[in-house]
Formats: C-alpha cells, structure tokens, sequence
C-alpha cells in the first residue's frame, strides 16, 4: 500500500489528530509504471481542481526504487541522476536549493531492512559470514551520517576493508576505523560489534 499523508496534523500540537489521508494506492503491482500512474492521476485532478501546481515538499519512502522513480519523474519532471547529482552539491556545499521541488528521504527502518535482505544472498557464503555483523554495522553509520564528510570518511572505510582481496596495511586501517566509528554510536551498536572478529 502507497499512502500520502498530509504532515501538518502530525506536527500539530494536538496529539489526538492523525495525519490526515490525501490519496492511497492499493495494489500487488507496485512497479514503476503503477506508482507512476498514481501520482498522474493524482496530480492531475488536484492540479483541475485547485488550478495551482502539486507538489509536496518532503515524501518519506522505503528506499523502493520504483517508488524513487516515480515521485522524481511526476512530481519534480527529473531523473534520479540528475536528483542524486543536486543532493550531492547541496550537501557539498550545505546550502538549501529553494524552489517548489519535492525532496525524498527513505525511512531508516525500511532501508536497513531492504539493505539486510540484499545482503542476505551474499552471507550464504560462508566466505563472507565473518564480515556480516561489520557489514550490517558499517551500513548503519552511513545511515546516521549528518554530513557529506563523515560519508565520505566512512565509505571510503567500507570500500577498502570489503574489497580488498588481501590483508595490507590499509585493510587493517580501514578495520580499526570502522571498529571506532562504531564504538562512538550507542551502547547497542557496541555490543554487536564484540561480536565482530577480523577474518584472513
């Protein structure tokens, strides 16, 4: 199900109201072509009815491709190149593009989880079982990150320690960064991290 709600009752003070329904997609074809289509049929009434523009400024969605490609294609006529290009400048250079364009950010639940099922096929080899904890926890810091720097500080870590095919001096490196970066999170990420050994 596809649900698009309107945020002010959420921020309201009052905590009795809910969010209130602007549309929902129920269907077992949530592809790009049937989210797509939605947000058409969606923004085109709205846009006869009211005769101004539909845009919302911020959609929270579950890191589904098909629903990343259908928002940014109606709702701001763009591609996800395009998209991830200004996301990157904007956070480069930390300012805010202003403008009636509806931005995107993924719930974490949700990426984590569809992150965690990606993994899984890979984790069946036992080659990499070692490296799954490390791996789910260095996503995670991604996730957290709040500035472009840390992301690149962090994901540069991650390249060099799950790709490097043998033990260097950088791997290692890359290992006692992660490990640390880690232990600067919460208590429970430091927990799963004792369970983390580094592998040959």
């Amino acid at each position: 199900m596809l649900v698009l709600k309107d945020s002010r009752s959420i921020l309201s003070n009052s905590f009795s109201k809910k969010a209130i329904l602007v549309s929902e997609l129920s269907s077992s074809r949530q592809n790009v072509y049937a989210i797509t289509l939605f947000l058409r049929f969606l923004k085109q009434d709205y846009e006869s009815i009211y005769s101004q523009r539909l845009y919302f400024r911020i959609i929270c969605i579950d890191y589904a491709w098909a629903s990343t490609h259908a928002i940014l294609e109606v709702l701001n006529l763009d591609d996800i190149f395009s998209y991830s290009k200004r996301i990157f400048h904007m956070a480069e250079q930390e300012i805010f593009e202003p403008g009636e364009r509806t931005w995107i950010v993924s719930c974490v639940s949700h990426t984590m989880h569809r992150f965690s099922r990606g993994m899984k096929q890979l984790f069946k080899d036992k080659t990499y079982l070692n490296k799954k904890e490390l791996c789910f926890l260095s996503f995670s810091l991604l996730l957290n990150s709040v500035s472009l720097e840390s992301i690149q500080i962090i994901w540069t870590n991650i390249v060099v320690f799950f790709l490097s095919l043998k033990r260097h001096e950088k791997f290692e490196n890359a290992y006692d960064n992660l490990r640390a970066f880690i232990k600067e999170r919460p208590r429970e990420m430091c927990e799963e991290l004792e369970k983390v050994s580094l592998i040959s």
